[in-house]
């Protein structure tokens, strides 16, 4: 829509209980608020797409990345310590296990950043998911 361009057309719409329920489910899932502005971009949007509001999907790839840091950091900890360990020929086998549980862990939340980031990109083909 032009920036100066008014909506002038006004729709209305009548629902049965059990279909309105599900437009409010999906408008909850998809983080909107009001009905008009849901369904205007589910309407300009093709069917198969799914619609989600950008500004929480951008506020989910933020919580992403802030655990992504955490956990390198943690990682970058434990490195140190193995390596002074390995110098001295004294590392111990909890060492290098939690050294492992840690990368196991940033890897599965580099995979499901990636998936999330993906989905954001594709024009809504995958939906955001905020555990």
């Amino acid at each position: 829509m032009e920036p100066k361009e008014k909506r002038t057309h006004l729709v209305k719409l009548r629902f049965t209980p059990p279909e309105y329920e599900k437009l409010l489910a999906e408008m909850k899932e998809a983080n909107y608020k009001e009905v008009a502005v849901y369904l205007r971009k589910k309407l300009t949007l093709r069917e198969d797409k799914l619609i989600y509001n950008p500004r929480e999907a951008l506020n989910a790839l933020e919580v992403l990345g802030t655990e992504v840091m955490a956990i390198g950091k943690n990682i970058n900890q434990i490195a140190r310590y193995v390596n002074y360990l390995k110098a001295n020929n004294s590392i111990k086998p909890h060492v290098l296990e939690q050294y492992t549980v840690q990368l196991k862990a940033l890897t599965e939340l580099e995979l499901s950043m990636q998936k999330t980031v993906r989905g954001f990109f594709r024009e809504g083909s995958k939906k955001i998911k905020k555990d």
